[in-house]
């Protein structure tokens, strides 16, 4: 296998100056480069060193301002998944970053996620590993083996880990002799990376079955990687074997039609630009599609058609040499049903209700956020729903019109204490059953319809607030009362009910209202009468956000994915259970 090669220096300062030219000068040029090379996903550590001697990025704040964002979000990425690497390493499990080229930067941390190979047969153990070191397997985002972990921090992914065993994108596109040129990269001794035949085969698969475009980072990934003179039979006969040689020759010539475009000239030997034309050749629905496209300007991304990318897609499907037809009919179907999920944009998911109660200071709107950020991420469709007494539009209507007949104050129902003790009792109870219906009937909408149609609810303050609101008014006894049990029996009951518990002195300071800590303690001893009764997971909010945060997004987000199973995903052959094949399929 040929040895990892640097590209020219000199390429660098050339390309930024091609890349800069569409802009106006100034920071807005700067600030037009970064937003181009983000879309392209190159990474600006990659051009730190030319753009020093640059003229335009030598002195732009906004360029050192990027460049130090990319310094923090690589040294971020970098230290969970050195933490990973290690915990995988102590157990046997080797991994490569299969899509780096092991160019500078090797550590691929302009990815969505970082795409890791592991070998099919211990795809358990580094899942298991995963989980203990705090990470979230994502059955919601599961492909064939492809299989998403993220790991949380104060609601946000502070990693995202993606374990494959094998390199492919619903089917496989290499072979397991991709394990046999693994070697580890220049620039960091913790990135093994794969030969640089391998890391062709890869990223220009990748890039036009998968992403079906090509952008500026695929092509530097793969013109880093052919200009010494590769093994071109291993190549071709890799993906003549998986059926995908049309894609490889013409991912090839727009590769070097783009290098061309942006350099003046081409690195890979002109006779090995001819073999990529006259194989090409062998299939005229590609070749005429090349030939058309090849006449247009190009740009970056460089996008396929829909059509062309369905064409090669099960093209390859149909003509991979290593299943029997079954397996072909199977992967055909079940990539088609993958298709048509992916395009109606359908993401069936069972409804869960969770709630957050507290005192006032205990964090309740920042948890809920928080946890609705983690949900969001992990491409759970979810709601915040807010609710307190007397807050309702109907609530407030009502209690105005009542005001007006009787000509009471705005306090006088639930107070009404100059009233004889016989009225007093049935205006408290009146008041206190008024609002748990009303609650009760804006929970059907807000709470149950969302839950019945899949929505992940989280609740800032429910029923349980509700309540010691209420046995703060009328006195403790309030809580086992008939207004109390009514909301509770008519509402949606939650999936997790937790209860911030945090010191009356730490709330107060908190708190956004001017309370004493002494209402906050009268306060806390209500909620937890109410958590003992009704079994919420009580959760020290004394410290900082992401302690409780931690907690309750991994306790959630768990829950949810062991559980997401829908009957559409079913038909669609979606679910983790039938997904989970390809785990079976690899470590039997």
């Amino acid at each position: 296998m040929q040895r990892l090669t640097s590209a020219p220096s000199d390429e660098a300062p050339r390309m930024l100056d091609e890349l800069v030219a569409p802009f106006a000068h100034g920071e807005r040029a700067v600030a037009g480069l970064v937003a181009r090379l983000r879309r392209n996903k190159y990474p600006l550590l990659a051009l730190d060193a030319a753009a020093k001697d640059h003229p335009l990025l030598s002195g732009s704040e906004t360029w050192r301002a990027e460049l130090a964002a990319d310094r923090a979000e690589l040294q971020a990425q970098r230290r969970e998944y050195v933490a990973v690497k290690r915990a995988w390493s102590e157990a046997g499990i080797p991994c490569v970053m299969f899509k780096s080229a092991g160019e500078y930067p090797a550590f691929p941390y302009t990815s969505d996620n970082l795409d890791i190979l592991v070998p099919r047969n211990r795809l358990d153990d580094a899942r298991r590993i995963l989980v203990e070191l705090g990470y979230v397997w994502l059955h919601n985002i599961d492909e064939t083996q492809k299989f998403l972990f993220r790991k949380f921090h104060a609601g946000r992914s502070v990693s995202a880990i993606h374990v494959h065993t094998w390199v492919g994108w619903d089917v496989e596109f290499h072979e397991d002799a991709i394990w046999d040129g693994v070697r580890q990269s220049g620039d960091d001794a913790d990135v093994m990376v794969p030969s640089a035949e391998d890391a062709v085969l890869v990223n220009v698969s990748h890039a036009l079955y998968e992403n079906k475009e090509i952008r500026l980072y695929d092509l530097e990934k793969v013109r880093s990687q052919w200009g010494g003179g590769l093994h071109w039979e291993y190549v071709e006969g890799v993906a003549r074997r998986r059926g995908w040689l049309d894609g490889l020759y013409f991912g090839l010539l727009v590769c070097a039609k783009l290098e061309r475009a942006i350099y003046g000239y081409n690195t890979v030997p002109s006779n090995v630009r001819r073999r990529w034309h006259e194989g090409l050749k062998r299939y005229p629905l590609q070749w005429r599609y090349w030939r058309k496209v090849r006449k247009q300007e190009f740009d970056l991304p460089f996008p396929v058609s829909f059509a062309m990318s369905k064409v090669l897609y099960y093209k390859k499907i149909l003509r991979d040499s290593h299943d029997d037809v079954g397996r072909r009919l199977t992967n055909l179907v079940h990539t088609l049903a993958w298709g048509i999920k992916q395009k109606s944009g359908l993401r069936p998911q069972r409804g869960m209700l969770i709630s957050i109660s507290g005192t006032d200071g205990a964090g309740k709107t920042a948890q809920a956020q928080a946890l609705s950020e983690a949900l969001t991420t992990s491409e759970a469709y979810n709601n915040v729903v807010w609710s307190r007494i007397g807050t309702t539009p109907l609530y407030r209507r009502a209690s105005r019109t009542a005001q007006q007949t009787t000509g009471a104050s705005k306090k006088s129902l639930p107070a009404a204490e100059k009233t004889p003790g016989v009225l007093r009792r049935a205006l408290r109870f009146a008041w206190a059953t008024a609002n748990a219906l009303d609650l009760a009937l804006t929970y059907q909408w807000r709470v149950r319809l969302p839950l019945m149609t899949g929505r992940v609810v989280v609740c800032d303050r429910y029923t349980y607030d509700a309540a010691v609101e209420i046995a703060e008014r009328l006195g403790p006894s309030a809580l086992g009362g008939l207004p109390v049990k009514l909301l509770y029996a008519l509402s949606p009951r939650p999936r997790f009910g937790y209860l911030l518990d945090a010191p009356a002195d730490v709330a107060a300071e908190r708190s956004l209202d001017p309370e004493d800590a002494g209402q906050l303690a009268a306060q806390r001893e209500l909620y937890r009468e109410v958590a003992e009764e009704r079994g919420l997971r009580i959760v020290d909010a004394s410290g900082e956000l992401a302690e409780a945060s931690d907690v309750i997004v991994g306790e959630v987000l768990t829950e949810f994915q062991d559980t997401h199973r829908t009957v559409v995903n079913g038909l669609l052959l979606s679910n983790p259970d039938q997904l989970i094949r390809a785990k079976r399929e690899a470590t039997g």
